[in-house]
């Protein structure tokens, strides 16, 4: 583009523009001439090298990882927890984290949708107890039997919608069924369709991301046995997202137990616009990798270590 002045007066420009504060309108009138000329020098000065831009990072060391990961995958945002600078236990770290995002990023009048696990109690209990007007809550996982009320799928439910002082809906099923009869009965009552039909309404949903080993919740706490675990090893499968199965390449269609499982299922996310997921660890590398490439998610929080893993895991330069 040619310049419309020469170069002192663009220093003079920059000057007056960004060190001073003048408005362009301002400026114009300096230099006797219109508003819109002077906005088309302010666009060129960096270009002509007139002015740099340096960000300051106020101590954020992660953003070029966070933003590499964040290309790679297609994902809104990604958050990372800095594991380097805190002797506090890793889900408290997250939840934490996670914590400080969603107080921001949950506004009045959504409706929020929540599965289960210790991170997700870490993370709501972190949370600010904020008044948002007309949010709904709403329960993506059937009932667990677990003792710990804190990664409970009501409990968690039922936290978030104190922390937000609204109302929440719980979803009044076994998060399984192997049964065919009792499914069946389930599954065709009309207020639990209507439920399963709300979650894909929810505007976000904040999610953990399961490991499919003998260091997951779900087989510590005893719902996967060790016979289920082993065979769903053998198909191929490392990680669930709501209790769903799925491999290390994203694929889960071909999961032949999908029909037992009550709540939230892969395609369900898919229609939610913002899924935030929580989770990190050495031992979640391979099910993390797998969670992004279903393309569900929109908004990872995990930690420093872990996004170097996955990044060297998943061939990301940064």
């Amino acid at each position: 583009m040619k310049r419309v002045y020469d170069r002192r007066t663009q220093v003079k420009i920059a000057h007056w523009y960004y060190e001073q504060g003048l408005t362009q309108d301002q400026i114009a009138k300096r230099l006797l001439c219109s508003r819109q000329r002077i906005n088309k020098i302010v666009n060129t000065l960096v270009e002509d090298g007139v002015v740099s831009i340096n960000i300051n990072t106020f101590g954020e060391n992660w953003i070029g990882l966070e933003n590499a990961i964040e290309s790679h995958f297609a994902l809104k945002q990604v958050i990372l927890a800095d594991k380097s600078s805190t002797q506090m236990p890793l889900p408290a770290l997250l939840g934490k984290k996670a914590a400080e995002f969603l107080d921001g990023f949950i506004q009045d009048g959504k409706v929020i949708g929540v599965s289960w696990g210790f991170t997700l109690g870490d993370t709501i209990f972190n949370m600010r107890a904020v008044n948002k007007c007309n949010c709904m809550v709403v329960q993506m996982v059937g009932g667990l039997n677990i003792e710990q009320r804190m990664i409970r799928p009501d409990e968690i439910a039922r936290m978030l919608a104190g922390k937000l002082q609204c109302d929440y809906q719980l979803l009044y099923a076994p998060a399984v069924l192997n049964n065919e009869a009792a499914r069946s009965i389930f599954v065709n009552d009309e207020s639990l369709r209507q439920m399963l039909e709300r979650m894909s309404r929810c505007d976000i949903a904040v999610v953990g991301i399961g490991e499919l080993n003998e260091e997951a919740t779900s087989y510590n706490q005893g719902y996967i046995d060790r016979n289920r675990l082993r065979a769903l090893r053998e198909e191929g499968y490392i990680g669930d997202i709501c209790l769903n199965p799925f491999k290390i390449n994203g694929e889960w269609e071909d999961y032949r137990g999908r029909s037992s499982i009550i709540g939230a299922s892969i395609a369900t996310l898919k229609k939610i616009p913002n899924v935030v997921a929580i989770a990190g660890g050495p031992q979640k590398v391979n099910a993390i990798l797998g969670a992004l490439r279903l393309g569900c998610i929109d908004v990872l929080v995990t930690d420093s270590d872990t996004a170097r893993q996955l990044a060297l895991a998943a061939g990301i330069s940064y």
